[in-house]
């Protein structure tokens, strides 16, 4: 848990225009928190369309960390409970691109493991994409806190190679032929 400090100023003015300013600070104690470990998964690892299938990068792990003065009692991640009354429970969900399964917890540090394993490519084009998951932990005093976890996505794209076609002489009736993929990736 950490503190929380807010500040407000503020001017009042009288009727004859005399002004005086001041601030307020109002100071929030022991507010709860959760500090998210995004992992980062490589679609270059898919063992079906990937450019690098023998590599494990399709599987990444993190960790999600409740701190509060009140004891965590529950702990849900995309809509599965996998903390109750303080105890692991464990569980996994599945979405399009992958599934998120819950390794572990510590409830003396509030510590949540879990792995995500990227099972399909993403569709949108440019650099990456994400799975995102909502968290929220429930405290023993009836207290929530709210945050997201996000799987970065690396987009396997593909890489063209340099082609030599050969030379051709200008007085010559010769047919050339050739693959300009075959040695290009992705």
């Amino acid at each position: 848990s950490a503190d929380q400090t807010e500040a407000f100023e503020y001017t009042i003015v009288d009727s004859d225009g005399d002004s005086s300013s001041a601030s307020l600070t109002v100071v929030v104690n022991n507010v709860p928190e959760i500090v998210v470990t995004n992992a980062t998964v490589d679609e270059a690892a898919l063992d079906a369309v990937g450019s690098d299938p023998s590599s494990d990068a399709e599987t990444g792990t993190g960790t999600i960390v409740v701190t509060a003065d009140s004891a965590v009692d529950t702990i849900e991640v995309g809509g599965v409970t996998v903390v109750a009354g303080g105890a692991f429970i464990g569980g996994s969900t599945t979405t399009a691109l992958g599934t998120l399964s819950f390794t572990g917890y510590d409830g003396g540090t509030g510590t949540l493991s879990y792995s995500y394993t990227l099972e399909n490519p993403a569709t949108q084009s440019g650099p990456g994409a994400f799975d995102r998951f909502d968290v929220t932990a429930t405290l023993a005093d009836g207290d929530s806190v709210q945050s997201l976890l996000s799987i970065v996505v690396e987009d396997d794209v593909p890489t063209a190679m340099d082609d030599d076609g050969g030379m051709l002489f200008e007085d010559e009736a010769i047919v050339q032929s050739g693959n300009v993929l075959s040695n290009d990736i992705g």
